[in-house]
């Protein structure tokens, strides 16, 4: 006797309909599942440069080939193949080999029969050209005011905050200083102040020139 069990016409039609919706519902959501999930590449196609189908590439023999080659055929030069290397699609000039720029020149001296104190001035930009390692730069004007290394100082002008320069144009500069920088040595001259300390004869130490009077006893 079999097992199957008896289904009455009506429960058999509603069992085929539900059968019929299920596999229906599993057929849109496997074409949903293919198709392309962005809109625009399906419209318009990939941007440039880019490709829907993947690369391939010959795998290569070495039948026939010889297992020896010359020093020459591996040298660095002949490694880079003859040409521009290949673009993708839609790349056009915009891969290339790489430029490369010469070396500069040598610097040239920044003024050759100028004066030491002189200011170079570059020749005027309207002047005819001329070959690089010809140009020349003329002395402009003599520098005016304080020049460091020839502005000569006045000692007998010297307080303890300030000193008095004669500089090479005929002008005075007046350097002042925001605390003491000069004190009186033992002959009554404005001389740097220098904060070292010595001894003197009555056995206290005291800085060689201080502004201030004040010294310190020893300990015995």
């Amino acid at each position: 006797m079999s097992c199957t069990p008896m289904l009455w016409p009506q429960r058999r039609e509603r069992w085929r309909r539900r059968w019929v919706a299920a596999s229906l519902a599993a057929i849109l959501t496997a074409a949903l599942l293919v198709a392309d999930s962005d809109p625009a590449i399906a419209k318009h196609g990939p941007p440039d440069g880019a490709s829907t189908s993947r690369p391939s590439q010959d795998a290569g023999s070495a039948a026939g080939r010889h297992h020896k080659v010359a020093g020459d055929e591996t040298a660095a030069e002949g490694s880079i193949p003859p040409g521009n290397p290949p673009l993708p699609p839609g790349a056009e000039g915009v891969v290339g080999r790489e430029r490369l720029a010469p070396d500069p020149g040598d610097s040239l001296e920044q003024c050759r029969p100028c004066p030491t104190g002189t200011t170079p001035q570059l020749p005027p930009r309207d002047a005819a050209p001329v070959d690089e390692g010809a140009v020349t730069l003329t002395p402009g004007a003599a520098p005016s005011g304080y020049v460091e290394g020839r502005s000569r100082e006045l000692p007998e002008t010297r307080t303890a905050t300030s000193t008095t320069f004669v500089n090479p144009d005929g002008t005075k500069t007046l350097r002042m200083y925001s605390g003491p920088a000069f004190a009186r040595d033992v002959a009554g001259n404005m001389v740097p102040m220098d904060t070292q300390v010595q001894r003197r004869d009555d056995g206290r130490l005291r800085p060689q020139t201080c502004h201030s009077p004040h010294s310190q006893p020893t300990q015995r």
